[in-house]
């Protein structure tokens, strides 16, 4: 054998061993994002379960959330603010993670700005 045939046959096992590694990188990449995308989801229900639990331990936030679900006119401006504040913090907090699921899974955003419809408990 001479000595290009095994430069050739050397060639062909090299190239063979980055095929492998970039299908074994690829693996893990899409691992990783599947791991990202449920730590993700779980913070968001996370945020959601204490946002209600917040709710039913503080009887004057959960006055606040039934009057300002119901006629938000009816707040006065302190009850307002604390009312918009509270409410944009936690559904800005699970729009982010939705987010991070959207993107690493290369899909569009599926909640809008003020996800209100889609929250059960913020309908």
């Amino acid at each position: 054998m001479s000595w290009e045939a095994i430069s050739a046959i050397g060639q062909v096992l090299g190239a063979l061993g980055v095929i492998a590694s970039l299908i074994y990188l690829g693996t893990q990449v899409r691992q990783n994002n599947r791991a990202s995308a449920v730590a993700a989801k779980l913070a968001s229900t996370q945020l959601l379960s204490e946002f209600v639990d917040s709710l039913i331990t503080d009887p004057e936030l959960m006055d606040l959330w039934l009057r300002g679900r119901k006629n938000l006119d009816s707040l006065n401006s302190i009850e307002h603010f604390r009312f918009v504040k509270r409410v944009g913090s936690q559904v800005g907090q699970i729009v982010q993670c939705d987010r991070i699921v959207s993107l690493r899974r290369n899909l569009p955003c599926k909640l809008p700005e003020f996800a209100f419809n889609r929250l059960p408990i913020l309908r």
